[in-house]
């Protein structure tokens, strides 16, 4: 991530048992640990997004015993006084997210995929600190493994374990197109003109 006030790069780093790292000179032979937070005990961090205007940071979190998953808004700042809101998830398990800003409307938002096939969609609102869900989308058979938005975030893509491709228009909240393959794909993203490009081992399709 980088600094609101200067133009420092931090590291970020999540773990299984629930910490939190932030690291300074980190690209260098010698990174330091600044400050080290833990969510809870012995949940894994499944996601972390930082929003710099805000310096806010989105941590997905899985659920363990009576914990519910989480996706909470900490201050980069504070980090030590803990998360700032947070908002229970579905208790399927999240396989991918990612964050992105859709340029006409001036949102940023995150997007998550789970292991059940459904995909939400969250705004975030740096005035208050919290994240508000926005969509729950449905249309995957498989677990939604990745996300990809486009550059003006008006579209997203979400690649399954079923060897499909949905697209989702962010704006309206639906599926607009359906990509089958009869491959495997392992990575999916975006050309020139909302083209989509896929490949697999062996297979490079646009």
């Amino acid at each position: 991530v980088k600094g609101q006030e200067d133009a420092s790069l931090y590291l970020v780093s999540g773990y299984e048992n629930g910490m939190i790292k932030v690291w300074e000179r980190w690209s260098c032979d010698s990174p330091r640990e600044m400050c080290g937070v833990k969510v809870a005990e012995g949940v894994c961090v499944k996601g972390l997004h930082y929003i710099r205007d805000g310096g806010l940071l989105l941590v997905i979190s899985a659920s363990i015993g009576s914990v519910q998953p989480l996706v909470a808004v900490w201050k980069m700042e504070y980090l030590s006084m803990g998360a700032v809101s947070s908002c229970v998830l579905p208790p399927s398990e999240c396989l991918s997210s990612t964050q992105f800003r859709i340029e006409p409307a001036q949102q940023d938002v995150v997007a998550i995929g789970y292991d059940n096939g459904a995909l939400q969609v969250w705004a975030i609102d740096k005035d208050d600190m919290c994240c508000v869900l926005v969509d729950n989308l449905e249309g995957h058979a498989g677990g939604v493994r990745a996300l990809r938005p486009c550059p003006d975030g008006t579209r997203f893509l979400s690649l399954s374990t079923t060897h499909e491709v949905l697209e989702w228009d962010t704006m309206r909240g639906m599926c607009i197109r359906t990509l089958t393959f009869n491959f495997q794909v392992d990575h999916a993203d975006y050309a020139a003109n909302y083209a989509v490009i896929v490949s697999s081992k062996s297979d490079l399709r646009l």
